[in-house]
């Protein structure tokens, strides 16, 4: 039996902003942090948000919201550890779908295209929007080891790195594959 798991990655410092970006809101009222969930939820069976220890108000918000929340305590050393940290407390999962939270601009449609490719191809699956990799980035079963021991700050970039022809990359017009949100005019930007 399939189970696709979101990952949402939102243990980070937020040190461009200046202030915590995941709980900034959208110009329609909406944080960025939720706006992030509420897509990535529609499109998998199960979502974990990764949050990092420190008492930022992060995870509250998705608490509040109704997110299923799990904190990793070594996030501050490194995006690998909060990404192997959501490998490893979901359970059962077939393939994951990891997101960052700070890219609120992703359109639903683009996430279930991913998740139709991940689970048909089996490989690790990516967008391309005008020639540049984008997220959010799917992986099967498979690389559950690699994917638990990452860790250090570059994400899942040595899997990827190290996989070989094993991707299947899909282009995509959504620019919001690309987009995150670093500082507070970004959230104007479109």
């Amino acid at each position: 039996m399939t189970k696709v798991v979101g990952i949402l990655l939102a243990a980070g410092k937020s040190s461009r902003f200046g202030a915590n970006k995941i709980l900034a809101n959208l110009p329609d009222s909406v944080p960025i942090g939720v706006r992030s969930a509420e897509t990535l939820q529609k499109c998998v069976d199960d979502l974990v948000v990764v949050v990092g220890s420190e008492s930022n108000g992060t995870r509250s918000l998705f608490v509040d919201h109704g997110f299923n929340v799990t904190v990793s305590k070594n996030s501050g050393l490194g995006m690998g550890y909060s990404l192997s940290h959501g490998i490893t407390v979901s359970s059962g999962a077939t393939h994951w779908i990891i997101a960052l939270a700070d890219m609120p601009y992703l359109d639903v449609s683009t996430i279930c295209k991913l998740r139709d490719f991940l689970v048909t191809k089996n490989q690790i699956t990516v967008p391309i929007f005008e020639g540049r990799i984008g997220h959010p980035v799917g992986f099967p079963v498979s690389y559950r080891e690699q994917l638990m021991t990452l860790e250090d700050d570059a994400g899942a970039r040595s899997v990827l790195d190290s996989s070989g022809e094993d991707i299947f990359y899909f282009m995509s017009s959504d620019l919001g594959t690309v987009k995150d949100i670093d500082v507070k005019s970004d959230i104007l930007a479109l």
